[in-house]
């Protein structure tokens, strides 16, 4: 199954950042639109998409461990910045097949 990840708006960032109002389910593909916070580890995915326009924004105070089968990124993929560096701990689990 596919998963849009719902959004409201927070914070200050060049572009909107959105945070998710809830979790995708384990194993949801889930498609990232506009700019996201993911600031919770989220369950097993199946392929996160970072449309064109999209960005997926890791919270850089946080401990995360995202697992998921793949990543394509059209989009923005943000692991902090030389105005933000990510402090946090952030695992990423690459469990799918190379494409």
């Amino acid at each position: 199954s596919s998963y849009i990840y719902k959004k409201k708006l927070i914070g200050q960032h060049p572009a909107p950042i959105y945070v998710c109002t809830s979790q995708p389910t384990s194993g949801s593909n889930v498609e990232i639109t506009e700019g996201i916070l993911m600031d919770e580890s989220p369950p097993p995915l199946g392929d996160i998409t970072i449309a064109s326009g999209g960005s997926l924004v890791f919270d850089p105070t946080k401990t995360l461990i995202v697992r998921v089968s793949n990543v394509l990124v059209f989009g923005s993929f943000e692991i902090g910045s030389e105005d933000c560096p990510h402090n946090g701990k952030l695992e990423i689990i690459l469990t799918g097949e190379q494409l």
